[in-house]
């Protein structure tokens, strides 16, 4: 698995309020998976969890 740095395009930066907005995504995703796993659903450690957002923090 690659990480966001890893995934960046080129040699351009991602900001630290983009990577704030991605670590905020995979936050939801963590909560939505634990209450998965909490309601006994046997799959919820692979589930793919979609979040639409634009990462933006403010």
């Amino acid at each position: 698995m690659r990480t966001i740095r890893e995934s960046q395009s080129g040699d351009r930066e991602i900001s630290e309020s983009r990577l704030e907005g991605f670590a905020y995504v995979e936050a939801v995703r963590a909560e939505i998976r634990s209450g998965l796993a909490e309601a006994g659903f046997p799959d919820a450690p692979t589930r793919l969890i979609e979040v639409y957002s634009d990462v933006k923090c403010s």
